[in-house]
């Protein structure tokens, strides 16, 4: 019977292989530094030429409005792209780390040809039913305020000759508040700020769950090679058998974000709002780029102790190698 490792155990352990393989590191700064310059020439490449086109065109607000479209669309495109690439690639190097005991840059690279289809896919699946979550709840919101207005405009109201709302437009609409009675206009705000309110937090709810059992996926799809719904499958049996464990592995990556927000105030640009100036005097003045780089340590960190904790409660994690060869036993 395999034994579970404590997770501080494994956070130990993740740390002695960040120690040992610095390249590991190497993902997460791509991701913070090449990616962005990556993308920005891209954007320059794509939308200059939409607006060359749209200012010798004879209808350059509607030329510049549809190709602003297009070149957004196939940014996005290339953004995931080369988003899924990067992850397939630390995945794959977080994996022969954790089993071997050390990785290189080749592993990357093997990682980014065996697994980019499958995280390509498991990227996209989540955003479309997280952006579905959104639109239901703007979708709601809508129909809420619509049926406010509705119920507001009574018949009874409408035959004492106050102008129509959707024929007058807004300024028409603000001319019936004092038919209503502002006790009454305050008390349908109210309502509708509250039944949102409960839509919202259900929606919040069901998207966080969604994140939490499934946060344990890519760790699937690398380790035991599964299809994106074999180990999205996969993941969910896993955090309903080690729930305590996934919750305190996201309490340690919340912690440590926000243990980063106190260091770094005002989002490392100086001492802005929320930085710890108290009885001190002072406030901290850290540069911006001390922030990206403590900002790389923690998600290359807990990347790495997330394989860490489903290769240990799936019995697949390997003591810590040293490197070295072994010594020589000294003749006496």
């Amino acid at each position: 019977m395999v034994r579970d490792v404590d997770i501080f155990e494994l956070m130990k352990r993740s740390y002695e292989l960040l120690k040992r393989n610095l390249v590991l590191f190497l993902p997460p700064l791509v991701l913070t530094y090449l990616a962005p310059v990556a993308m920005g020439i891209a954007a320059l490449y794509i939308l200059v030429p939409v607006l060359v086109i749209a200012g010798n065109s004879p209808t350059p607000i509607i030329s510049l409005i549809g190709g602003g479209v297009i070149g957004g669309i196939i940014i996005l495109i290339l953004g995931v792209i080369i988003f899924a690439a990067i992850i397939a690639g630390m995945s794959n190097l977080n994996k022969t780390a954790l089993l071997t005991g050390e990785t290189r840059f080749e592993d990357f690279k093997t990682g980014v040809r065996k697994y980019f289809g499958r995280i390509l896919g498991g990227v996209v699946l989540p955003a479309v039913i997280y952006l579905l979550l959104f639109f239901i709840g703007v979708g709601a919101a809508a129909a809420m305020i619509f049926s406010a207005i509705k119920g507001l405009l009574t018949p009874e109201l409408l035959q004492q000759g106050t102008p129509k709302v959707f024929e007058g437009g807004l300024p028409k609409l603000f001319e019936l508040f004092p038919k209503i009675g502002w006790p009454m206009l305050l008390k349908t705000i109210f309502r509708v700020f509250a039944n949102f309110t409960g839509v919202a937090l259900i929606l919040i709810t069901l998207a966080a769950l969604i994140f939490i059992f499934t946060l344990f996926w890519i760790p699937a799809a690398v380790v035991d090679d599964l299809g994106v719904f074999k180990a999205i499958r996969r993941s969910v049996s896993f955090v309903k058998g080690n729930f305590y464990t996934t919750i305190g592995y996201v309490g340690l990556y919340i912690v440590a974000q926000l243990f980063t927000g106190r260091i770094f105030p005002g989002g490392g640009g100086g001492g802005g709002g929320g930085g710890p100036q108290g009885g001190y005097g002072f406030s901290l003045v850290i540069p911006p780029a001390l922030e990206a780089i403590f900002q790389i340590l923690i998600v290359t960190f807990f990347a790495l102790l997330l394989f860490a904790i489903y290769a240990d409660r799936t019995g697949k994690l390997q003591p810590v190698r040293r490197r070295g060869r072994p010594r020589k036993e000294t003749r006496r």
